[in-house]
């Protein structure tokens, strides 16, 4: 009996450790990707679902990886102390393991759909590793790591069905969500300034509270900018008008964080998941 419900926990700790509906998410943007590139085609049902099991296992070797990496932080902090690693329900050299076995079945389930998923996951999973490793501390280096990370998925989801080209709504998708998250991840320095003190070197402390949301705003404003495009350029359809409800929030967020970063970063999530459904919309309308 005893020895059963230690396989239990173990199992349980190697589902918690890679955060499931990050994967989960991960591979729905893998989705919406595919779906803008194509629209609606059962013929491409094959290559999509093997991208998004790739997304979603790259995804789960980064998350095990950040765990990896913040064991001894984890270990010290009363909200982390149920972590897997510091809880002993995983060890960490499972837990490294775990994590290289999921960077290489996501990169060879890539294999089989095409050279540049290929290239793309295996950049990827290399980036999440130096993120963890090395930049993670560093700030404004590691907001530009963690954005292309969560826009490329989009691209992942193009490349996947083999619609991807300089000028489209697609690679739009791309930098807009680059830019919008970039902002976030600006936004939220700002907010956890107080805890980041002595861990982490953020653009907050370099160059100021202020300065740091002015240039989140900055991002922010050059998404809304280019978010009317992809219905100058017709690309997709009627659906996507819900863009305009998500840029009024996002540009609400940009005022809002100049005096209250954690509601900014907030509206920030809110408009870029509403952008998010109007991509939707606009693939299937």
């Amino acid at each position: 009996m005893k020895e059963k419900k230690k396989k239990g926990t173990k199992i349980g700790g190697f589902v918690r450790i890679i955060r499931p509906l990050n994967c989960f998410m991960a591979g729905v943007a893998v989705f919406v990707g595919a779906l803008v590139g194509v629209s609606l085609n059962s013929s491409l049902t094959l290559p999509i679902l093997l991208a998004f099991l790739a997304a979603a296992f790259v995804t789960a070797g980064g998350n095990t990886m950040n765990d990896y990496f913040d064991r001894e932080v984890d270990a010290t902090s009363i909200s982390h102390k149920k972590r897997p690693i510091p809880s002993g329900e995983l060890l960490p050299k499972e837990a490294i393991q775990f994590a290289a076995f999921c960077f290489i079945l996501g990169i060879f389930l890539s294999i089989f759909i095409n050279l540049l998923c290929l290239i793309i996951a295996s950049v990827n999973a290399f980036f999440l590793v130096v993120y963890d490793a090395y930049l993670k501390g560093r700030g404004f280096s590691g907001n530009i790591i963690i954005s292309y990370l969560v826009a490329s998925t989009f691209l992942f989801g193009g490349a996947a069905v083999g619609e991807l080209s300089l000028v489209s709504a697609l690679t739009l998708l791309f930098a807009m969500a680059f830019l919008a998250n970039l902002g976030r991840e600006i936004v939220k320095d700002v907010e956890d300034i107080a805890s980041d003190k002595g861990k982490r070197k953020t653009l907050p402390m370099k160059i100021g509270e202020k300065g740091s949301v002015m240039g989140a705003s900055l991002s922010l404003g050059v998404a809304v900018v280019l978010s009317p495009l992809p219905l100058i350029w017709e690309v997709l359809g009627q659906g996507y008008l819900l863009v305009i409800v998500a840029d009024a929030v996002l540009t609400v967020s940009i005022f809002t964080s100049f005096r209250d970063a954690h509601a900014g970063q907030k509206l920030i999530k809110v408009g870029m998941l509403l952008a998010l459904i109007a991509f939707i919309l606009g693939g299937i309308t």
